[in-house]
């Protein structure tokens, strides 16, 4: 099964293929998204298993980018309902 399939939406869905495979449809009901803290102070979003990415200043300026961002990729019939944001934050710790 897809690391992203959970719940089964048949409103939404992704096309899978690889290696000479024959292309297949998986219907989701959300697309997951990592978040991290850029250089700058900024927040930058990537989806997992899907080519979107953004970028904003603040936390809420990057919610209202992300949900343009998916908007902007799938067909309106095909969008996850859901967008799970998982914020990671790295820390560089000396022996």
């Amino acid at each position: 099964m897809h690391p992203v399939a959970g719940s089964l939406n048949q409103d939404a869905a992704v096309r899978l293929s690889g290696g000479g495979h024959a292309t297949a449809r998986i219907p989701i009901n959300e697309i997951p998204f990592v978040v991290e803290e850029a250089d700058h102070g900024s927040f930058r979003a990537s989806a997992v298993g899907a080519a979107i990415h953004t970028e904003a200043a603040s936390l809420e300026d990057l919610h209202r980018e992300t949900r343009d961002a998916v908007y902007c990729h799938f067909k309106e019939a095909e969008a996850p309902p859901l967008i799970r944001l998982d914020q990671v934050r790295q820390q560089l710790l000396t022996l």
